[in-house]
């Protein structure tokens, strides 16, 4: 935003340009990107939440045995820890997941179409969008 100010760029018509040269597939993959990111995440919250009703029975049924007797301490940490690390690799796998659907690792998409951007920010055309 300094850099817009500095070089006497006006930064509302230089955002809505950049928006606007956006096509409406794009917007449309977007939307079912993010519709798709946020069907996993709930997924993998309710997934996070039986899971750890389950741990807390095996918890439960864990230090009613007899031979575990007088672990409760590890068992409940032991459980907490496996608890932890699931939800961490969850979290992870839905950043991988999120990297999958954007595309990112697939292709380097132009989003801004220089054609668009002509009569609005003409410096544009010969710094940035050269270098792509």
């Amino acid at each position: 935003m300094v850099w817009l100010a500095v070089h006497g760029i006006d930064g509302w018509h230089h955002g809505m340009a950049l928006l606007g040269s956006i096509d409406n597939e794009m917007w449309k993959g977007f939307g079912i990107a993010v519709a798709k990111l946020t069907a996993a995440a709930i997924a993998f919250l309710v997934a996070v939440a039986v899971m750890r009703r389950l741990f807390a029975a095996v918890e439960l049924a864990a230090t009613r045995w007899t031979v575990l007797e007088g672990h409760d301490k590890a068992v409940a940490s032991a459980l907490l820890g496996l608890n932890h690390s699931i939800v961490t690799a969850g979290w992870l796998l839905l950043i991988v997941l999120c990297v999958s659907i954007m595309g990112c690792a697939r292709t380097r998409r132009r989003l801004f179409v220089p054609e668009k951007l002509a009569g609005v920010a003409p410096y544009l055309q010969e710094t940035s969008l050269r270098r792509r």
